[in-house]
């Protein structure tokens, strides 16, 4: 027994098919975003970055007094925050402005640098930004080399304070140097050698920043970036081309699905014919099916004979668009029907468009409409009616093989076109023909109109056990086909199901077993 697919393959064959459909959707849209992407980049001016990093060594006061200078611990997050908020201090931009010179100043200079880290508490960085290399690196250097320097002054300012803060210390201590005791000539003379290494630290004018790296001029601009925004433009271009495709396909009415169109209109699906060369081509009928075509034709036949306990021995089948492919499931449906003992009728009644002249070679002179454009037409019609013989036929791969219709199918034509179709069908010598034919074969087929456009098949509809609707996958959309069933429905004409073509190809080799068997 054959299992249902699993539903994960299932959405995942649905998903590759509006990848398929909508694949020129997708191409376009991520084109144009990739173009576009490019071409704002060749129009951007070159930018070049070049970046100046500093270590930050912050000394406490008394440790320099005391003659050692170490690095002191403490919060890293919180030394980051320091270090950025110096280095972004208005007078730091000010006086780069003025070693750099004009055209440049603190406000120019706010947008030509950023101030950045380097995941370490005592590291910070500076990237200049210009149009040029050089004149991006001399601004990350001159911004370091400010910074540094308004450091070395902020710390030489702190120094001085405390030489003159000591020196009124020691001034102090020597007016009462004679009355003091041991203790405090003491305490003079400790002030007297602090005050000495104050004085050696103001000489050095060391700071607490200095520059770990200068910056150097950089090989390549930092923007723009062809390369790099074709790529995001493209990751940009496909998302954006994937969400236009979904929107596409969930405002598109047409089925594209058997199961979709079978569960909407709330009818039977009876079939679904595969997309085929060999069918678009009407070569079927002179040369067999094989495969998936010849399975779905079956399958529709059998459902038949078995619809309704076996009460369904005439069909009308239509559609609601003309290119739907109901006049090859109309000729399939009786070859099959045939092909199971049945003497089957096949009768055109699409005297608008009448096709199967052509697609089975045969004189389309006459047919319905001659019999009825007659002054006194015969009981039944006397010419375009032809019997498919089941004579040996060349198979495409040069070998041949009889047809294998152990009944028979007789054919009525169509005829030439008329002025009045649907007066024409909507008389007593058709109705009376439907059911004399109803009465001598085991299968009658209707081959009709689209209903969904002209009225032509509504008398003929309430002759027969059922209609069939034929619906093309990828065209039909769902107004019409609901409007159709609707209107079958108001009107109490039966519907057996639909049929669907132009479906997914789904071939086995437990067909092609079965075929070569047969032969």
């Amino acid at each position: 027994m054959a299992t249902a697919p699993e539903p994960r393959q299932a959405d995942l064959r649905a998903v590759l098919g509006v990848l398929r459909r909508r694949a020129l959707l997708i191409l376009v849209t991520t084109s144009v975003v990739v173009a576009a992407a490019v071409g704002l980049s060749l129009l951007q001016e070159e930018r070049y970055d070049s970046t100046v990093t500093l270590r930050f060594r912050p000394a406490a006061l008394d440790a320099q007094l005391s003659g050692l200078i170490v690095d002191l611990p403490g919060d890293a997050d919180r030394d980051q925050e320091t270090n950025v908020g110096l280095l972004n201090l208005p007078v730091v931009r000010e006086r780069a402005a003025a070693r750099l010179g004009p055209p440049y100043t603190a406000d120019d200079l706010e947008s030509r640098v950023k101030i950045g880290t380097e995941g370490t508490s005592n590291l910070a960085t500076i990237t200049g930004s210009a149009t040029t290399a050089r004149e991006a690196t001399r601004i990350a250097n001159t911004m370091g080399s400010e910074f540094v320097a308004y450091r070395r002054d902020a710390v030489r300012q702190q120094v001085r304070r405390a030489i003159r803060a000591l020196e009124r210390r020691i001034e102090a201590l020597e007016e009462d140097a004679n009355s003091a005791d041991e203790e405090n000539r003491r305490e003079l003379r400790t002030q007297q050698r602090n005050l000495d290494k104050l004085q050696v630290l103001d000489t050095v004018r060391s700071g607490d920043a200095e520059i770990a790296q200068p910056a150097v001029e950089p090989d390549s601009p930092a923007a723009p970036k062809p390369v790099t925004n074709a790529i995001l433009g493209l990751i940009l271009g496909l998302v954006l081309g994937l969400a236009f495709a979904l929107a596409a396909e969930q405002l598109d009415r047409r089925y594209r699905r058997p199961e979709d169109l079978a569960r909407d209109l709330g009818l039977q699906l009876l079939a679904t014919v595969p997309q085929s060369s060999v069918l678009k081509a009407d070569d079927g009928w002179r040369l067999g099916l094989d495969g998936a075509e010849a399975e779905a034709f079956r399958r529709l036949r059998t459902t038949l004979r078995h619809q309704g306990g076996g009460s369904v021995h005439s069909v009308l089948v239509t559609s609601a668009s003309p290119t739907s492919g109901k006049t090859t499931v109309s000729l399939h449906l009786a070859l099959a029907a045939a092909g199971v003992g049945d003497d089957v009728l096949l009768v055109e009644t699409d005297l608008r468009r009448p096709r199967l002249a052509e697609v089975l070679e045969l004189p389309a002179e006459e047919g319905i409409s001659t019999w009825l454009g007659a002054d006194e037409p015969a009981p039944v019609p006397p010419g375009g009616r032809f019997l498919l013989k089941t004579d040996r036929a060349d198979d495409p791969d040069g070998e041949d093989h009889p047809r294998q219709l152990d009944g028979s199918v007789e054919v009525l034509l169509g005829g030439a076109p008329p002025p009045n179709p649907s007066e024409m069908l909507d008389s007593a010598p058709v109705r009376r023909m439907i059911e004399e034919s109803q009465a001598h074969y085991d299968f009658v087929v209707l081959d009709a109109p689209p209903a969904g456009i002209v009225a032509d098949p509504i008398p003929l509809a309430k002759q027969v056990d059922g209609v069939i609707i034929v619906a093309r996958l990828g065209k039909e959309s769902r107004d019409g086909l609901e409007a159709l069933r609707d209107d079958l429905q108001d009107l109490g004409i039966p519907i057996i199901g639909v049929v669907a073509t132009f479906g997914p190809r789904v071939e086995s080799s437990y067909y092609s077993s079965y075929t070569a068997s047969a032969r």
